[in-house]
């Protein structure tokens, strides 16, 4: 289960830290933390519904050799009998993470900002703070074991996640000034 940090303890190591680890530890332990709650709950929440999405824009099954023209946009495997085959997709909060930073790098690429920089550390904060919880939960490769997980099984942890987070969020209510990680 989440520990709760003392904000002071939590400022004492800002202050030692590199301004941007500053401001992202505060962020991600405080105002985005409030606001969108645990980073493992708020991304499987993310990559179930752009399973979802993604599943229902690629039609899985068998193929023909002409149909290869029109999925030029998507991925084609080709099995040894030369049948051509959409893959299944499962997007895992990891991959949400790797997207995330990837659209930050994307847009660095066109305007140089700040903000994106902040934004990718602050991606990869979250990373951490979803592996720990999945330590936590009696995962003991944390987030590496999404490598191996299924839809069903992201929504039965996201179930619990959920409810770690409405104790989370108790905490939050009776001690304003505190930090979760």
């Amino acid at each position: 289960m989440n520990q709760p940090l003392d904000q002071d303890a939590v400022n004492r190591l800002a202050m030692e830290l590199p301004p941007w680890i500053q401001y992202v530890t505060e962020i991600t332990t405080g105002v985005r933390r409030r606001d969108y709650g645990h980073p493992l709950t708020n991304f499987l929440r993310i990559a179930i519904r752009w399973t979802a999405w993604a599943q229902e824009r690629v039609k899985v099954g068998e193929y023909s050799a002409d149909a290869l023209i029109p999925m030029k946009k998507g991925l084609v495997l080709f099995s040894s009998d030369g049948k051509i085959y959409k893959p299944s997709i499962l997007i895992t909060p990891l991959d949400v993470v790797v997207m995330m930073v990837d659209t930050k790098i994307a847009r660095e690429m066109n305007t140089e900002k700040e903000d994106n920089w902040l934004d990718m550390l602050g991606y990869l904060f979250c990373a951490a703070f979803m592996h720990q919880r999945m330590k936590e939960m009696g995962f003991d490769d944390g987030v590496f074991a999404f490598y191996s997980s299924s839809f069903s099984e992201m929504n039965d942890l996201l179930e619990k996640s959920v409810l770690l987070d409405a104790i989370d969020r108790q905490k939050l209510d009776t001690e304003p000034n505190v930090a979760l990680r």
